[in-house]
């Protein structure tokens, strides 16, 4: 499996483990279906990037809604960069692992990186081990990095 496409409504996911399955891709809204997920395990695959549809929740006429993910793995993919956009629909995210990504800056210099991850209000638990990170701007736990 190298692309994850839209996952239909089947049955009531509230935990879903996609770990080592070589996906690189991951269509717009693939998640949005699953209603009562709570858990998404996408670590040690090849995602490069996030873009901000990815985990919209369910779709209203016009716009999409937030997801109900409070926990999100993303360890150990290609994950340079990040969006400052990538998690907006992520407000009740709880614990992000972000571990083992080749991330190197945690500024604005043309990375958004800083700003998506303060943008993650409800916050508790924040893995950036094995990243490579060698500073985070002065103002990036206070969510002051705009």
């Amino acid at each position: 499996m190298s692309e994850i496409k839209i996952i239909p409504p089947s049955i009531p996911i509230e935990r879903l483990s996609l770990r080592k399955n070589n996906i690189s891709n991951i269509q717009n809204g693939a998640f949005e279906a699953l209603t009562y997920i709570s858990y998404i395990d996408l670590s040690y695959n090849n995602l490069e990037d996030l873009k901000r549809e990815v985990f919209r929740g369910h779709k209203r006429p016009g716009k999409g809604t937030p997801s109900p993910i409070l926990s999100l793995d993303l360890s150990y993919n290609k994950i340079e960069s990040l969006s400052r956009i990538a998690f907006e629909y992520l407000i009740n995210l709880e614990e992000i692992n972000l571990s083992g990504n080749p991330l190197k800056l945690m500024n604005n210099n043309g990375h958004g990186t800083a700003t998506a991850i303060g943008s993650l209000t409800s916050l508790i638990n924040l893995n950036l081990s094995e990243t490579g990170i060698d500073a985070v701007p002065r103002h990036f736990f206070k969510g002051e990095i705009f």
